[in-house]
């Protein structure tokens, strides 16, 4: 009996840290949703409130605890998508795709009933563990979206692409979420700072957003064979290539605006010079990627664009680093 336990343990672990494994729960996002939420809690919320000698609602391990939640949940998400898109993946992607390829369908269920369970056990314990109920529904809700999104929203022209945008300024917004208490009695002891600070993280979102919807737009045109062949109806294939490369450098104009306004808006914020170094981090590539779109036909162009778009984003999220909350 205690051989059995002992086998089946070592088999989950070596599932779990399996290559595959962490290929299909795409794990440069994972990092990348860690590096936002640990820069939004320890580089711009946490030295706010220090600076008024505030006590934040999260620690060290409670930060810990809703970055789990939120890593679970995402993998989750990312492992019910590609069952999902099983069929369209085979197409798109032949010898990039994992589920029913490197990996069986069954095999990749247990997966996601697993990550799910432990961001469900996790966001329960940090619910109780900072007495804020509301958290307890976080991840319900999130792995519940995120369902609707792979089974429904992404088969419609726009919607699965805002659901998934959304969830990207989402993962910023939901440490503020965390910490509203503290960011209230920030607003007591000094309304202009949490004014500056407030603008500031909602032009975060913001810029997560649109910067999310870029790239969606760009991965859409890339995808078209195997989302026809699958029944989507994502905008390329409902309105055309050229509306779905307008829409995107829409998306692109709205980028380099909120990047502007940011700047400019937040004048109560004290920024580094280097942070006109990370500005061109991300405009400069956001003008290439632009110009690749004009003459992208084929899907490897657009996949080319597609991971611009991807640095584009990187650098952006790395804001809060050359931000300083003070005055």
């Amino acid at each position: 009996m205690a051989i059995g336990r002992q086998n089946c343990t070592e088999y989950m672990a070596r599932l779990v840290f399996n290559t595959v494994v962490f290929s299909l729960v795409r794990w440069p996002n994972l990092v990348i949703v860690a590096l936002v939420q640990m820069l939004l809690y320890y580089c711009t919320l946490r030295p706010a409130f220090g600076q008024y000698h505030l006590e934040p609602s999260l620690d060290d391990l409670r930060m810990t605890l809703l970055c789990l939640v939120t890593l679970c949940i995402a993998a989750a998400g990312y492992i019910i998508n590609d069952i999902v898109d099983v069929q369209a993946d085979a197409l798109n992607r032949p010898t990039r795709h994992l589920v029913g390829r490197r990996m069986s369908i069954s095999t990749a269920y247990w997966l996601y009933f697993m990550f799910s369970l432990v961001g469900f056990t996790a966001a329960l314990y940090l619910a109780f563990y900072v007495r804020q109920i509301s958290l307890i529904g976080l991840a319900p809700l999130a792995s519940a979206g995120l369902l609707w999104y792979s089974v429904y929203a992404k088969r419609l022209p726009l919607l699965g692409n805002i659901v998934v945008a959304s969830y990207c300024a989402g993962t910023a917004g939901i440490v503020w979420f965390a910490e509203r208490h503290a960011f209230y009695q920030l607003a007591e002891a000094n309304a202009a700072h949490a004014s500056a600070l407030r603008v500031f993280l909602w032009g975060y979102m913001g810029l997560a957003f649109v910067a999310t919807m870029f790239r969606e737009l760009v991965k859409d045109l890339e995808d078209q064979p195997g989302d026809a062949a699958s029944g989507l109806h994502t905008l390329p294939i409902v309105a055309g290539v050229h509306v779905a490369k307008c829409l995107a450098w829409g998306m692109a104009a709205l980028i380099a605006g909120g990047w502007g306004w940011l700047l400019l808006g937040c004048g109560a914020m004290s920024y580094s010079w280097s942070l006109w170094g990370l500005s061109a981090l991300v405009l400069l590539p956001l003008v290439y990627a632009c110009w690749l779109l004009v003459k992208a036909q084929a899907a490897s162009d657009f996949k080319q664009i597609s991971r611009w778009a991807k640095w584009i984003i990187l650098a952006g999220l790395l804001l809060p680093l050359f931000v300083q909350p003070g005055f």
